[in-house]
């Protein structure tokens, strides 16, 4: 942050305590906020000491105060109680405060003409899509993002792929993986326009360990990444990968619950969904392999599954260039068990993501994992009907050599 930008969260800062509008403090308290070290909890009972000792602090610089003695008046309690001082005080309502609201608008859902359209995952919610290296999942997540920016340019209300509903809108990717220049030209390659694709360059871990104390939270750039986040109002944003945003930890149960939690307030504050990229576990890729249910799908602590609204799975369904099965294995608000058969699409030469085959059901989900076990008559291709919903395919033009449409 540039000196003078500081000295305008300071101005803004003593401007709406002479006013003396408690809203207009807390706002800016947040905003202020982004020059500190952010926080572990506090008390109610310090809360007045604390603001007190903040008020005494800011007051003190003067108004050509250098972007350093700023930061130190930010920091002036430590890494204590910002929490606390910028989220209003708790209290007790009736649920039916919200009676009249209407319900999170679907983000992502199921595509399914004619039938009750499942959300996988809503405004102010996270889910997950797992799958193993090279499953496709970072592609699929891109191919969503832009499905969403074709679907705002051309006026609808939806795009659609590889057996999902994205709301039309404007979509940021946080790719702790891949750098700039390849997204583009995945984007470009799934014939995305440019300024389809918002995304936030070289992004570094935003929650880890504190340096001070070694408590897991939030780091310094957390605050900052979002803000910008916010104001470039997206109704999706993609982390890929969740795990790498918290530095590669995906174990700690008490630091995955931190982090879903963090980026769920990130969500219900900007009025937006966020699908989070991750590896699926080892048993997941067996289980998938020998046709049989996938439940504990996502590698690490429990917690991406069971803190998550929505979870998806991405499997090959063979060796190279085989089909993939996408399947719905948890669904917080509404039906899970379905799924889709997808396959590699390429532009020329250039593989280009993922795209659909048909859409499944229960039951087509359950017959796709029956033509994964070993000496099944076609690997990846199940017999008869049951349980399919089928979308015409165009074959693919300028297919990879080898590869079969």
């Amino acid at each position: 942050m540039k000196e003078d930008e500081a000295r305008a969260l300071l101005a803004q800062y003593r401007e709406a305590r002479r006013i003396g509008d408690p809203a207009a403090i807390a706002k800016a308290r947040l905003d202020f906020r982004a020059l500190a070290v952010l926080p572990e909890m506090s008390t109610e009972i310090e809360r007045r000491e604390i603001d007190e000792k903040l008020a005494a602090a800011i007051d003190a610089l003067p108004a050509d105060a250098s972007r350093e003695a700023i930061v130190a008046a930010a920091n002036v309690i430590g890494t204590a109680d910002w929490a606390i001082l910028t989220d209003p005080p708790p209290g007790v309502v009736p649920s039916d405060k919200w009676r009249n609201e209407p319900e999170p608008p679907p983000v992502l859902w199921r595509d399914a003409e004619g039938q009750f359209c499942d959300s996988l995952v809503a405004a102010g919610e996270v889910a997950v899509l797992a799958g193993a290296g090279k499953s496709g999942k970072s592609f699929l997540a891109l191919g969503l993002v832009v499905e969403a920016a074709r679907a705002l340019r051309e006026g609808l209300n939806y795009g659609a792929a590889c057996g999902l509903r994205v709301r039309a809108g404007r979509s940021i990717l946080l790719s702790f993986e891949d750098s700039p220049k390849r997204i583009d030209m995945r984007a470009e390659a799934m014939g995305g326009e440019p300024g389809d694709v918002l995304l936030v360059p070289r992004a570094t871990p935003l929650f880890g360990p504190h340096p001070a104390n070694r408590m897991w939270g939030e780091l310094p750039k957390w605050e900052l990444v979002w803000r910008a986040v916010r104001k470039a109002s997206p109704s999706l944003v993609v982390v890929d990968t969740g795990p790498k945003m918290m530095g590669g930890e995906m174990l700690d149960t008490g630091a995955v619950i931190g982090l879903l939690q963090g980026i769920e307030r990130e969500t219900q504050d900007g009025g937006f969904a966020a699908l989070v990229v991750a590896h699926d576990t080892k048993a997941a890729r067996r289980a998938a392999m020998a046709g049989e249910p996938v439940e504990d799908a996502v590698a690490g602590s429990s917690q991406w599954h069971d803190s998550t609204r929505g979870v998806l799975h991405l499997t090959k369904m063979g060796r190279g260039d085989a089909d993939r099965l996408l399947e719905c294995i948890k669904a917080s608000y509404g039906r899970d068990g379905w799924g889709a058969r997808l396959r590699p699409r390429y532009a020329g030469r250039r593989y280009s993501g993922l795209e659909l085959v048909e859409q499944l059901d229960e039951a087509g989900v359950a017959a796709a994992r029956e033509a994964m076990k070993p000496g099944a008559p076609s690997k990846g291709e199940s017999e008869g009907g049951n349980g399919r919903s089928r979308r015409a395919v165009p074959k693919p033009e300028g297919l990879a050599p080898g590869v079969a449409a």
